[in-house]
């Protein structure tokens, strides 16, 4: 016989004349199951429940509740999470923008380095010379490559060997802060007042997220743009100097060199 004195303790399951806690439980240490004699139900009735504790949750009561804290907590922080989503996508868009500038900018400039390589040698050797350097993956070879062949086609006495030299040199420069702009990891930032920010994602030591920790990274990504720009622009003038018509003056004049700095000069 089982004696059940508050009607809701359960049984073995493998064996249900047993309590399943107390001095008289199975200690054949199968799971519970609820008492067939306490729970007795009418299957065809849905209302007749079976006895169960007086704490006991349903789970579908349990889910409710979860759900009702969830919208009550969304409710009172929703105006202000969604103000920090929504600036935190027009900021993001911001940051996208102004990195797809840098991409185009750099992209632009290694090309036209690619026909100041061409313009070293003869017309007729141009599909060769493009076909060599488009068959090196990376730009820092190419640009190698470009200064060799300066080295090579012009005297050690030609002042464009000189500029050769050092448009090559600072272009390795401003591409260090190419790779900082396109290749820095970001992270948002939330304020208590539901305000957020884009910031280098430092945490991890990268870096190229350290170097900018502190500083406003639009006006540094602008900053960036412009110094390829600038180098661009020095590039074709530089370009235009290898010209027949250019070479045949007695005094060519060579392009004014870029003024390039690491950052921003207004940068804190």
């Amino acid at each position: 016989m089982i004696l059940h004195p508050m009607r809701q303790l359960p049984v073995g399951e493998d064996h249900p004349d047993s309590p399943f806690l107390g001095d008289r439980a199975c200690d054949c240490g199968g799971a519970g199951a609820p008492c067939p004699v306490c729970n007795q139900v009418d299957p065809a009735d849905p209302d007749d429940m079976p006895e169960m504790p007086d704490d006991f949750i349903p789970d579908d009561a349990k889910r409710k509740m979860r759900y009702a804290a969830q919208e009550m907590t969304e409710r009172r922080a929703g105006p202000l999470e969604t103000r920090s989503l929504e600036e935190y996508e027009r900021q993001t868009a911001d940051h996208e923008r102004a990195i797809g500038k840098i991409v185009i900018a750099w992209n632009q400039y290694q090309e036209t380095l690619g026909t100041l390589f061409a313009n070293l040698f003869s017309h007729s050797d141009w599909p060769l010379a493009l076909s060599a350097w488009h068959a090196l993956d990376s730009d820092r070879s190419q640009r190698k490559m470009l200064v060799a062949a300066a080295r090579a086609k012009l005297k050690p006495n030609n002042p464009l060997l000189t500029e050769f030299e050092w448009l090559i040199n600072n272009s390795d420069k401003i591409a260090d802060q190419r790779n900082i702009g396109i290749h820095m990891p970001l992270m948002r930032a939330s304020e208590r007042d539901g305000s957020t920010r884009v910031l280098p994602h430092a945490i991890f030591g990268n870096p190229k997220a350290a170097r900018m920790n502190g500083r406003d990274l639009l006006k540094e990504y602008a900053h960036f743009e412009r110094q390829i720009r600038k180098m661009f622009s020095y590039a074709v003038a530089l370009d235009f100097a290898l010209t027949p018509e250019h070479k045949r003056r007695d005094k060519a004049s060579l392009p004014e060199r870029p003024k390039l700095t690491p950052f921003s000069p207004s940068a804190s």
